[in-house]
């Protein structure tokens, strides 16, 4: 899937939602049609895909001439890994409304998951010049140009996100790792502090950062700080999961480098001129 998988996106950030109807003894189908888009999405957001199907068939019937019943159906058929129904349904949706922002994007779903990548990104580019808010297109758009080193295009997706919603996570990462293209390094720490912010669990995140800090922004003391907080976390059961590296072996070396530039410091000189001092 080169690197990228097309998830199920919520439309949660198009449409309001409503509670999902439960399967048995709610009654649903005299709502009106916005409603039960509404109900749909909230459908789509739980991942109960039975009543997004549901709801689907019963836009289908009642409402022929509009997107939404085949756009659900679809939808629903892709969470199934039916990618022939959903490529059908979607593409009867954009006969019916061809200029369906979130229509477009589902199709662009749809392709990326059958491996046809180039058709996608064409199609993730075509629903944004419809309608340039659908945040879920432009985070896919900037994880491909990312894949693909397209740095710049990769920031600007990424960006528009962050503007609409400043707590989402996918894109303040994908603006760090930009940025430390770019040699941006005060600006990419500081997006993976919002980053981990707004996840303070995700262990992987938290030993990248520090890993910039030790080897990319060459800070041995900041670093420091940070492997000794992934250190406290982890004791207290904070934060899990398994490390590539012997950890009390990384904050000893990094102790030794930062007591030694200390020194050095103290004696007017870094630890690399030594040699040269004593000439």
């Amino acid at each position: 899937s080169q690197g990228i998988e097309a998830k199920s996106f919520s439309e949660s950030g198009q449409w309001q939602t409503k509670s999902c109807p439960t399967a048995k003894g709610q009654k649903w189908q005299n709502e009106d049609w916005k409603d039960l888009i509404k109900m749909a999405n909230g459908c789509v957001v739980k991942e109960d895909w039975s009543q997004v199907e549901a709801i689907g068939n019963h836009l289908a019937k009642t409402h022929p001439l509009a997107p939404w019943g085949p756009y659900f159906l679809s939808l629903s058929a892709q969470s199934r890994k039916g990618f022939s129904r959903a490529l059908w349904m979607i593409e009867l949706a954009l006969k019916k409304s061809p200029n369906n922002a979130l229509a477009v994007y589902q199709k662009g779903r749809v392709l990326w998951a059958i491996e046809e990548y180039g058709q996608a990104t064409e199609v993730f580019e075509h629903a944004l010049k419809i309608n340039p808010r659908i945040l879920d297109a432009h985070l896919m758009l900037g994880q491909i140009f990312y894949r693909d080193q397209e740095f710049k295009k990769a920031r600007d997706h990424f960006q528009k996100v962050v503007e609409s919603d400043r707590s989402n996570y996918t894109a303040l990462v994908g603006l760090a790792e930009c940025e430390l293209k770019s040699d941006n390094f005060e600006k990419a720490l500081g997006y993976f502090s919002q980053a981990i912010e707004k996840n303070p669990k995700d262990l992987d995140l938290r030993v990248r950062k520090a890993f910039v800090l030790e080897s990319t922004v060459n800070d041995p003391h900041e670093a420091l700080k940070e492997f000794k907080e992934i250190q406290r976390l982890l004791a207290k059961g904070r934060i899990s999961g398994q490390l590539s590296f012997d950890l009390v072996s990384k904050i000893k070396t990094l102790e030794d480098i930062v007591s030694k530039v200390a020194l050095g410091k103290s004696e007017g000189r870094t630890p690399g001129s030594k040699e040269e001092v004593s000439k």
